[in-house]
């Protein structure tokens, strides 16, 4: 055993000096380096996420709930050994020097939080968000009104802290104690309140309180965890996961590509080496032992290599998003290196198989007749395995994704239909060759003289280019998506609480201002409550009975014609004859999970009145558009005996801020939200990704290169000799170039035209139904 590994060993460096395994080994390198450099960067992220989620939540498990939680939930959580905690949360209007402003403030119990340094807060003094202070024109130690109670601010409050609960994006958080609520008298029956219930403590317990608390929940009350909390930006994340998982999946295939045009290389080279072998006496069984050694020196080498650069390049990924991270990622694990080696391993040996079953074999007859099999029958097996293994590696490693066995699948239909497209173009090339003479005969005989090496350089060819295209193809949409998403007028605040009227005087001032405004859209405050004259949690399926819509009040609204990020999907829109007629039209995911269908009788409940309109369209809706958006929209002047206000949307420069002062002064009663620094940072986000995106292209582009080299160096032996003979002959070196010209021309217009046809239909499939 010893002995073999010494010959393995000295085998595989004098090889390496040779070149002969440098393709393999940068291709292998290359992958592993694109896939470690990824998976720690996810890895560490995803650890460092699960261990700050419960300080971003507030606690392991959030009760959320519109109505005073039960003392007894309180009391199991003791019992368990868990840390509890009690917090309000609701919205009121602050005042300070004669300004007001919308805030959302939580009260919070003496045990609050459950994570981290106590908050000794004061009676009658306040913490809050430093945005907060230059809205009001405040500083540290000034007074601030809540209703009826005048209080102290005594320092700011840290932003990180319960974020997910408490409307952060929308408007300032105030921390305040909660037996000061009282004093204050805002909140009264009928408030909007939410009441928490926040549990910490260990694991096991958590879960079994959840499974004890769940049967008990009851409409308007649920369990908040991390995996429940949406991000504003989750679908364009979604979105760069897919692709991430697209470029690996278009590098892997052709980081193989590259290995098994060089293994065809390695075995034309080495049946002389074999057949000596076994002339001198050595078994087929140890030729495939000292094989195997080799494979596994160059697996374990590229591996090691490939983790070390990929482990450098990962902190790079997180200098890029150093600035989205505010809080410590642990010590990169041994999870990606175990990938990496293991999937140097995986792809060496599957596509490395003619090595270890056909090369093994070679006769010590090849000495004198040079003849050989390439493949033996009980080769055909061994691919079957190897396809088999190497398909359920990629499936399993993409945690059997929609997205891999979209791909795979494509690209086993793609080699398919090249071949039959190879076998057509044979055929043509030997019928343009009885009309062609020169250096264009000798170019087109060139390129069928090897069939298998030109079908082989065709098919990779067309394989690498349409990866390439289809990855140029997807990231262009996605970049020209986030664009159109988050464009550079994006409205960065928002109006409400506009009078009826003052709708008219709020668009004269936008227009004297030049401030685009899309539309003012009336609100009026109601609860869906009736579906078909039933109650709505009998007669929608059990699975969304805890949809959010449900236990709130929603905006209703009306209009006729819907806003620009609203997409009629079924039914008819509104027309002039539908004014003030009870027909409504609802968004479609909402559609969706209610099971509503056209002409459902929908029930409202607006202040103390009911309101039952007939379903008659769906509208698909981009709630990441920063405009005003509505689960459900009538026509108008049908909700006109309702109270309303109305709200709008805008978007200011940043040295068009006087502008805001005199729309606060001129209209006192409206509310402004600004959301600029939170545009600001999903715009930042999304230019980060859309670099780390431009960051894994060139991974593809770096592949693709060393299948080009590959490809060439593969067939230089054969070509070689073909020279010398055209040489021999009395060929010059003119004729020789230009007949290579010809053959690499026509090669090339095959894989462009092929690789761009393929690619624009896989491009389309994949955006329509993936992206």
């Amino acid at each position: 055993m010893l002995n073999e590994w010494r010959l393995a060993l000295r085998c595989f460096i004098r090889e390496c000096r040779a070149g002969q395994w440098m393709i393999v080994f940068f291709a292998l390198v290359l992958a592993v380096t694109m896939m470690t450099s990824i998976n720690f960067f996810t890895d560490r992220l995803s650890r460092g996420l699960n261990q700050q989620s419960a300080q971003l939540l507030g606690g392991d498990l959030v009760i959320s709930s519109s109505m005073p939680i039960s003392k007894t939930w309180q009391q199991k959580a003791d019992n368990m050994s868990l840390r509890t905690a009690d917090v309000y949360v609701f919205p009121s209007v602050v005042s300070a020097n004669n300004q007001l402003q919308l805030v959302n403030i939580q009260a919070i119990s003496d045990s609050y939080p459950l994570f981290g340094k106590k908050m000794d807060i004061e009676s009658h003094t306040l913490l809050t968000e430093e945005r907060l202070l230059p809205l009001l024109s405040i500083h540290l130690g000034d007074a601030m009104t809540i209703g009826t109670a005048t209080f102290t601010i005594k320092g700011l409050m840290n932003t990180n802290i319960d974020m997910i609960n408490t409307g952060w994006a929308i408007a300032p958080r105030v921390l305040m104690r909660m037996d000061d609520v009282a004093s204050t008298h805002v909140i009264l029956p009928g408030s909007r309140i939410q009441y928490q219930l926040l549990v910490a403590g260990e694991k096991k317990a958590i879960q079994a309180y959840r499974s004890w608390l769940t049967p008990k929940l009851s409409a308007g009350q649920k369990i908040i965890d991390v995996a429940s909390r949406q991000s504003s930006l989750q679908n364009s994340l979604q979105h760069a996961d897919k692709y991430i998982q697209l470029v690996i999946l278009f590098c892997l295939l052709m980081c193989g590509t590259a290995i098994t045009l060089s293994v065809r290389q390695h075995l034309h080279r080495h049946y002389e080496d074999v057949a000596l072998w076994r002339c001198l006496g050595a078994p087929e069984k140890q030729i495939t032992s000292i094989l195997i050694k080799q494979l596994i020196l160059i697996s374990v080498a590229a591996g090691a290599l490939g983790s070390l650069i990929g482990f450098f390049i990962e902190t790079y990924i997180v200098k890029i998003f150093y600035t989205l991270i505010d809080f410590p990622l642990p010590p990169a694990g041994i999870l990606p290196i175990v990938l990496g080696f293991s999937a140097s391993v995986i792809l060496l040996f599957c596509y490395a198989y003619p090595i270890i079953t056909s090369l093994p074999r070679t006769s010590p007859l090849y000495l004198w007749r040079s003849n050989s099999h390439d493949l033996h029958k009980h080769t055909k097996f061994y691919a079957i395995i190897t396809l088999v293994l190497l398909l359920g590696y990629v499936y399993w490693m993409m945690d059997f994704s929609l997205i891999a066995l979209f791909i795979l699948d494509s690209l086993l239909l793609s080699i398919g239909f090249i071949y039959a497209l190879n076998v057509l173009t044979f055929s043509m090339v030997k019928k343009l060759m009885n009309i062609s003479n020169g250096i264009i005969r000798r170019g087109l005989s060139q390129f069928i003289q090897y069939p298998e090496t030109a079908s082989i350089q065709l098919t990779a060819f067309t394989l690498v280019l349409m990866s390439l295209f289809i990855l140029g193809n997807v990231k262009h949409n996605l970049l020209g998506d986030w664009q159109a998403t988050l464009p550079s007028d994006t409205p960065n605040y928002f109006a409400f609480n506009i009078a009826p009227y003052e709708i008219e005087e709020v668009k004269s001032f936008f227009a004297k201002q030049n401030i685009v405004v899309e539309d003012i859209y009336p609100m009026v405050r109601g609860r869906l409550t009736e579906l078909n004259q039933q109650p709505i949690m009998q007669a929608i399926p059990p699975h969304a009975a805890q949809h959010n819509a449900l236990h709130r009040d929603l905006n209703l609204s009306s209009m006729m014609t819907y806003p620009t990020d609203n997409q009629l999907t079924q039914g008819s829109s509104f027309t002039v004859n539908d004014d003030g007629k009870l027909i409504v039209s609802v968004e479609s995911k909402l559609a969706t999970e209610l099971n509503l269908k056209l002409g459902d009788q929908l029930g409202f409940q607006i202040g103390d009145q009911q309101l039952v309109a007939t379903l008659t369209n769906i509208r698909s809706v981009d709630w990441g558009s920063f405009h005003p958006n509505f689960y459900i929209i009538f026509p108008t002047n049908a909700l006109n005996k309702y109270p309303s206000t109305f709200i709008t949307s805008f978007h200011l420069q940043p040295n068009q801020s006087v502008i805001l002062n005199k729309l606060v002064k001129k209209f006192p009663n409206i509310t402004i939200i600004d959301i600029a620094s939170m545009l600001q940072q999903a715009q930042g986000l999304l230019a980060k990704i859309s670099m780390a995106l431009q960051y894994l292209f060139s991974f593809a582009i770096c592949a693709a290169i060393l299948i080009f080299i590959t490809s060439v160096i593969a067939s230089m032996d054969e070509r070689r000799e073909t020279y010398k003979v055209l040489r021999t002959i009395g060929a010059s070196r003119k004729y020789i170039i230009g007949s290579l010209i010809v053959e690499f021309s026509f090669l090339a217009a095959l894989t462009i035209l092929f690789a761009y046809v393929f690619a624009k239909f896989i491009s389309y499939l994949l955006i329509a139904m993936i992206f």
